[in-house]
């Protein structure tokens, strides 16, 4: 599964876009390093916009920038 993150000139909503996990998946939980805050989304998803991100640009380099994570479900665990 490839994963990409980008951050929109607002500096407040960031964009995930992933490509589809193979196999059954039922959805995916997206997770923000920042906050760990949790995303759920249907095994159809593979792109959210995060706007509660609330990340200004200008307060990180690059390198520190929010990071996110994704977690693929299946049914029986």
């Amino acid at each position: 599964m490839q994963l990409s993150t980008s951050m929109g000139s607002n500096g407040v909503t960031a964009t995930v876009r992933w490509s589809p996990s193979a196999g059954p998946v039922t959805g995916y939980t997206l997770e923000r390093s920042f906050t760990n805050h949790t995303i759920q989304v249907s095994s159809s998803t593979t792109l959210v916009t995060d706007n509660s991100a609330a990340v200004p640009t200008w307060l990180y380099q690059e390198s520190e920038a929010p990071q996110y994570r994704l977690r693929a479900q299946y049914a029986g665990g």
